[in-house]
C-alpha cells in the first residue's frame, strides 16, 4: 500500500493522537472497541508536525514513548490496548520561536537548515515557476513529472540494494570520531551517520560506504547535535562542521601513513578537498548532480 502521510496539528488532543477506548461499549458487551488515532494511521508511514517546537509537552511525551518502543499503548480505567506504531517523524520549526526539548530533538535523525534565496535570477525562477503552476497546475506537473519519476525509480533501486551495501570498519570508526568531536550525547549520532551514509551509497549505486558518504551524511546528522551552538546561524554551524571534518580527516590520514594494516581506505586526499566549505552552500549537491546525470541517461535512451 502507499506510504501514509499523516499530519499532526498543534491543536490535537491526546485522545486524537493515541486513540480512544470506548469504555461503555466494553462494559456493555465485553468487547473491546478501539477508535484508532493519528499514531495508528501513521503506522509504517510518515507523521508530519508543522511548528514541532510549539507542540504541547504532553504530546511530546506521547511521541517519545511511541518512537522509543514502536508500540502505542492506550490505557483507560484499567483497560489497555496496544498496536504497532512505527513511523518516520518529520517536523518543521522556526528556532526563533522556541527550542525543542533535548530528548525530543535527539529523536530526529537528520536536520537541514532552510535559508532565503538572495540571487536575483534564482528568485526570478521561483516566481516564474509559481506563476506557471497557478496558471495550469496539471501542465506544470506533467512538465516536471520526468524528474519525479527518475527520483522515484532511484529510491526504489536504492531500497532494494540497501542491505547489500558494505560498511567497512574504518567508516564506523570515522563516524564515531565525528560524533565524539562534537560531543554528541548518546550514540544516535554515529548510528545515524552510518545509516545515512549507507543509504546515500545505495542511492548513488555504490557497493561500499566510503569516506565521502560519511562526510556527506554527517552534514545532516550532526548540526542539531552540536551542544555549544544552540543559537548559531547556518553559516556558523557549517564553519564548525568544516573544522570538525578537518580534524578527523587529518587524524585519519596520519594513522594511514603510520599503519595501513588497520584497514583505512585510500582516497583521503579526495575527501580532503571537500573541506572546508565544499558542501556548506549546498548540502545535497552530491544527490542532485547524480540525479541530473540519471535524467540525461534516461532522456538519451528515449527513441
Amino acid at each position: 500500500r502507499p506510504m501514509p502521510l499523516v499530519e499532526l496539528p498543534l491543536s490535537a488532543t491526546e485522545d486524537r493522537v493515541v486513540g480512544t477506548l470506548h469504555i461503555e461499549q466494553i462494559l456493555k458487551t465485553g468487547a473491546r472497541r478501539f477508535e484508532p488515532g493519528l499514531l495508528a494511521s501513521a503506522n509504517r508511514g510518515i507523521l508530519y508536525v508543522d511548528e514541532v517546537n510549539l507542540l504541547d509537552d504532553h504530546l511530546v511525551d506521547v511521541l517519545l514513548d511511541a518512537a522509543a518502543s514502536g508500540v502505542n499503548r492506550v490505557e483507560r480505567e484499567s483497560i489497555s490496548y496496544a498496536h504497532p506504531s512505527l513511523f518516520m517523524l518529520i517536523g518543521t520549526m522556526n528556532p526563533e520561536e522556541g527550542e525543542l526539548r533535548p530528548q525530543f530533538l535527539d529523536r530526529f535523525g537528520l536536520s537541514i537548515g532552510v535559508t532565503g534565496v538572495d540571487h536575483p535570477l534564482q528568485r526570478r525562477l521561483i516566481v516564474d515557476r509559481r506563476i506557471e503552476f497557478d496558471t495550469n497546475p496539471q501542465c506544470f506537473i506533467d512538465e516536471y513529472g520526468e524528474d519525479e519519476l527518475v527520483l522515484t525509480e532511484q529510491v526504489s533501486t536504492a531500497r532494494s540494494a540497501l542491505q547489500n551495501i558494505e560498511i567497512p570498519g574504518a567508516m564506523v570508526e570515522m563516524a564515531v570520531a565525528l560524533a565524539s568531536e562534537v560531543r554528541a550525547q548518546g550514540h544516535r549520532a554515529e548510528i545515524g551517520i552510518i545509516k545515512a551514509a549507507r543509504a546515500l551509497a545505495a542511492f548513488l549505486e555504490r557497493s561500499v560506504v566510503g569516506p565521502e558518504h560519511v562526510i556527506e551524511a554527517a552534514r545532516f546528522v550532526l548540526p542539531h547535535r552540536i551542544t555549544n551552538l544552540s543559537f548559531a546561524t547556518s553559516e556558523q554551524i557549517d564553519e564548525q562542521l568544516d573544522e570538525v571534518f578537518r580534524k578527523v580527516l587529518d587524524r585519519e590520514q596520519g594513522q594511514e601513513t603510520m599503519s595501513e594494516a588497520e584497514g583505512i581506505p585510500d582516497g583521503w586526499a579526495d575527501i580532503d578537498e571537500q573541506v572546508p566549505g565544499s558542501t556548506a552552500a549546498s548540502n545535497v549537491g552530491m544527490l542532485f548532480s547524480f540525479l541530473a546525470e540519471k535524467k540525461k541517461l534516461s532522456t538519451s535512451r528515449i527513441p
